[in-house]
């Protein structure tokens, strides 16, 4: 891949391979003990209530558990974990055209 004791410069490299270089000196940082825990706590909410979204979830958090999370937190933990708030979506299967009647839709259904 890239390999910096090159001739060619990294610049050059990751131009070369179609890549930032803000991606290659990427460095991930892990979750820390506090954020764990939240997720924790965030996890046994979710498993009572799947329908709690990050407002109802924070609020949750700061009742119960005097955790102070932020519903931007919430959500990118929520992101993380993978999980989201169930909640009746958009019909999309329906039409929008009204229903026949009169004859014409009873000489289609015969």
């Amino acid at each position: 891949m890239i390999e910096p004791e090159t001739s060619i410069s990294i610049k050059q490299q990751c131009e070369m391979l179609n890549i930032s270089r803000g991606y290659y000196y990427y460095q991930p940082v892990e979750l820390s003990e506090e954020d764990l825990k939240t997720m924790e706590k965030i996890d046994e909410l979710y498993t009572e209530d799947p329908t709690r979204g990050t407002r109802r979830l924070s609020r949750a958090l700061r009742k119960r558990f005097h955790i102070k999370a932020g519903r931007a937190k919430v959500k990118r933990l929520m992101g993380i974990m993978g999980i989201y708030a169930i909640y009746p979506k958009k019909s999309l299967s329906i039409s929008n055209q009204p229903p026949m009647s009169g004859k014409m839709s009873r000489r289609i259904g015969s």
